[in-house]
């Protein structure tokens, strides 16, 4: 009994490597700011790679594969028929492994309907923080690294292998690290002897620089002070003294004839 559960196990697994694209996941390489934070992680959409399994079959579904663990890996590897309603967010923080970001197959299809417009193509995990669905796009934890795979499924197919392909699973990628502004220290212990040579030598030429400016203020200040158009302020009139002009003089006029 068991080497016929261990055959039919092997079977089921070479059935799945039959149906694996040569494509691996990717982190996007579009100039996209955040393509990895603390809680998501920007990946290329897998265009133009299950082209004959969607023109043969209509109705097909897309699903990302979002596995914590070598373990993840392996078992979900081992899974030819997927319920996705038992595999959703609802157990991503228990199972080794989660289905995400249902897609209609079609969107995938080559070429892209709208790649005149300029648009980038990318599929981003852990974007909703609310969850109103049980297709939701989770957060990811910062404390785990995450794998990725991309799963076409025919819902047709009830209580058989409905995995029609799949792709490679992606290399596992960590999550940026978040540090609480309350932790970080601001003391100069985490800069370089470099940066607080150079801090130092530009804090003493802004002073210098700075006094230069003041002494030339207060030299311009000076001299402006200093100067003056009026030699000498004019005397009142009851300062001046009396005189005698020299073409008045007379012998037969007084001496006080004229009085200023």
């Amino acid at each position: 009994m068991k080497l016929f559960l261990l055959a039919l196990l092997l079977c089921s697994l070479k059935g799945v490597d039959s149906m694996v694209k040569n494509y691996t996941p990717e982190v996007t390489n579009a100039n996209l700011a955040g393509r990895i934070t603390a809680t998501t992680i920007t990946f290329q959409q897998p265009l133009c790679q299950f082209d004959s399994e969607i023109n043969a079959t209509p109705g097909l579904i897309f699903w990302l594969v979002v596995a914590n663990s070598q373990r993840g890996q392996n078992t979900f590897d081992a899974i030819t028929f997927v319920q996705p309603s038992l595999m959703t967010h609802q157990t991503a923080s228990t199972a080794d492994y989660y289905l995400t970001l249902r897609t209609l197959a079609e969107r995938y299809l080559c070429p892209p309907t709208s790649s005149s417009n300029g648009e980038m193509y990318f599929v981003r995990v852990g974007q909703e923080t609310t969850c109103r669905t049980e297709t939701c796009n989770v957060p990811l934890n910062n404390s785990k690294s995450y794998s990725v795979k991309f799963i076409l499924i025919n819902p047709s197919l009830q209580n058989s292998p409905n995995v029609i392909a799949q792709t490679n699973w992606s290399s596992f990628i960590s999550l940026k690290t978040v540090v609480e502004p309350r932790n970080i220290d601001p003391s100069p212990r985490g800069r370089s002897a470099g940066m607080i040579v150079i801090t130092a030598i530009l804090s003493v030429l802004l002073f210098l620089l700075l006094a230069f400016f003041v002494a030339m203020l207060l030299m311009v200040c000076c001299r402006s002070t200093g100067k003056s158009d009026i030699s000498e302020p004019i005397p009142r009139w009851g300062s001046l003294k009396r005189y005698n002009t020299h073409n008045l003089k007379d012998t037969n006029i007084g001496p006080y004839a004229m009085k200023i």
